[in-house]
């Protein structure tokens, strides 16, 4: 989990501000709050109230903001429902928010799979009333903003710089992983082009291919289809792989024709 928000509904502004509409450097809008006024993030705050995505903090008049005060799960539902414009639904996603204010937000941000609750894996509760920390704030972000999920690459490659010791055609090194998470290995080989019809078939050839063993078992590896790039067709095979905490040794070959061309050894170092 990362860390609490240092400064609240105030530090959220500038992220909806960010992510949103761009930095407000320039913006120049009307006060919409008495307790801001000062500020570091006043223009941020002033930003999110002009678009509608905060009311205040203190109904029913909302004359002041809160700066200093800390988002709530339901709070937060509310900043992102208004800030993405989210219909209302009628399904009740969650048990433990049928007295909360933010009720309808909290379903709608459900509804668009912002939010799948607090309690995996059953996640049949939302926990409205919990402070938003800075990790889970990255997921509501990036399920709102349908960021892609990023992918770390283990780097073995026979046709780019290779970053290890490596002694003629074998190559070692050493990856720092975290434990349980998702790390993929995409490897192949390559035919510089033009290429003759004798070099098109060594490239084609079953026989020419890349393997991948983690602890000396083989893994399964999905075959890529042939993509030009530059100068070069590369064929690639891919592999998926988590690891359990301690030490493991991912081994990857390369074969041209049945031959061997490349050896990559890599000591996983997984910590949890």
């Amino acid at each position: 989990m990362g860390r609490r928000i240092a400064a609240g509904v105030t530090s959220l502004a500038v992220l909806v501000v960010i992510a949103l509409a761009g930095p407000a450097d320039g913006l120049v809008v009307e006060g919409h709050f008495s307790d801001d006024n000062g500020t570091l993030f006043e223009i941020d705050i002033d930003a999110i109230a002009e678009e509608g995505i905060t009311k205040g903090c203190n109904p029913p008049s909302n004359t002041n903001y809160c700066p200093d005060r800390d988002v709530d799960r339901g709070a937060m539902a509310a900043f992102l429902r208004r800030a993405l414009n989210l219909p209302n639904t009628t399904t009740n996603y969650f048990i433990d928010d049928d007295n909360s204010i933010f009720h309808s937000d909290i379903n709608a941000i459900a509804e668009a799979g912002i939010t799948k609750g607090c309690n995996p894996p059953t996640n049949n509760r939302y926990c409205p009333g919990d402070t938003v920390d800075r990790g889970a704030m990255a997921a509501f972000l990036r399920r709102a903003l349908n960021l892609p999920p990023v992918i770390l690459m283990i780097p073995m490659s026979n046709h780019s710089e290779i970053r290890c010791d490596k002694d003629g055609e074998r190559c070692t090194l050493t990856a720092d992983v975290v434990s349980g998470r998702s790390y993929r290995v995409e490897e192949g080989v390559f035919q510089v082009l033009p290429a003759s019809d004798e070099e098109m078939d060594g490239f084609n050839a079953a026989s020419t291919h890349f393997t991948l063993t983690l602890d000396g078992s083989s893994t399964g590896l999905t075959g890529l289809p042939a993509s030009p790039e530059g100068g070069v067709t590369i064929r690639s095979w891919r592999a998926n792989l988590s690891f359990s905490s301690g030490n493991h040794t991912l081994v990857g070959r390369w074969r041209w024709n049945g031959d061997l061309i490349q050896t990559v050894t890599v000591t996983v170092r997984a910590a949890s």
